[in-house]
């Protein structure tokens, strides 16, 4: 056998720079990437964008919502009843007297040309803490069929947080809030269970809750509620900050890995335990070997892993 041939499958942004956290959204037959850069600190950072009909081809574009005074952090992406698509992301700003964190919302007709609105979410001072240094980020923004309003996850504070600038990680709860119009927010108590994390993702299949964080997911005994997680329920551990899409009664799952690219695209398996496992999207073998047959000497045969989801390795045979 001949040696494990490499051949470049992941897409990454052009200048090079690191794919920071990933935020995917597909919409008729069209997958798009909304994505952060990392590799400038905390500072210029905006929504970066490309899109894809089968995976493998990306077209990179301009930036859906750019920074500020600062940089726009995480958040989500959903479209309406009415055709409009929004998107929730964190602005953040550590001068801001505010709050180093605030909500944001920006509206588009074609998923290309954004319009921010004049929502500035924060806490209420309450419930969840309204100091300067707070943690209030990441929103997960979706419309429950059951109540018929939008609810927001996302990451922050009890009310009693010290106002500490180096504190990222003290005292994190998962935030609640909902809505029925996407602009008047009613701010509820956090879910409760010790799991709260970074980039929060809601997903339900037959019954069953779950919230996909930044470092594992959590399981719930209702929809809001308790939640709980395990050390292992991690579905990769080579990437952080993955969140899923919708195609069709598929769940898609996208992140960045950590040396710089976006992963290959897995779907979200149910297992029967109720625990969360990935494998390869079945596009990607379609299109990978389509790719792969019309760069290679098709002589030879070719295989790819299937046991190995984060990267192709691509053999070739005599």
């Amino acid at each position: 056998m001949a040696g494990s041939l490499k051949y470049k499958v992941h897409y990454q942004h052009p200048d090079g720079r690191k794919v920071g956290d990933v935020m995917p959204f597909y919409n008729s037959g069209v997958y798009h990437i909304f994505y952060l850069l990392n590799g400038s600190g905390h500072d210029d950072i905006n929504h970066e964008h490309a899109f894809s009909s089968d995976l493998i081809h990306w077209t990179t574009v301009a930036p859906s919502i750019t920074h500020e005074d600062n940089c726009a952090f995480t958040g989500s992406y959903l479209k309406t009843s009415d055709g409009l698509f929004h998107c929730f992301f964190t602005r953040w700003n550590p001068d801001n007297v505010l709050g180093r964190e605030t909500i944001g919302h920006a509206v588009s007709t074609n998923l290309i040309d954004w319009k921010k609105s004049n929502l500035h979410l924060v806490p209420d001072g309450t419930i969840y803490s309204d100091a300067q240094y707070r943690d209030f980020r990441d929103p997960c923004v979706f419309f429950d069929n059951t109540d018929k309003y939008f609810h927001m996850l996302l990451l922050a504070n009890p009310k009693n947080k010290k106002n500490n600038e180096k504190s990222w990680d003290e005292n994190w709860i998962q935030g609640h809030y909902r809505s029925k119009n996407l602009v008047d927010w009613e701010h509820l108590f956090p879910i409760p269970g010790n799991f709260a994390d970074e980039c929060p993702d809601y997903i339900y299949h037959s019954g069953h809750h779950y919230i996909h964080g930044c470092h594992r997911y959590a399981i719930g005994e209702t929809q809001w509620g308790p939640y709980h997680t395990e050390e292992d329920f991690v579905l990769d551990k080579g990437l952080r900050a993955a969140k899923t899409c919708h195609v069709g009664d598929r769940i898609m799952w996208f992140g960045g890995f950590i040396d710089g690219s976006i992963t290959l695209a897995r779907e979200v398996v149910f297992l029967p335990s109720g625990r969360l496992g990935l494998c390869l999207a079945a596009e990607m073998y379609v299109a990978s070997n389509k790719l792969i047959s019309e760069s290679i000497d098709k002589n030879k045969t070719i295989l790819i892993d299937k046991d190995k989801a984060q990267r192709i390795a691509i053999s070739s045979l005599n």
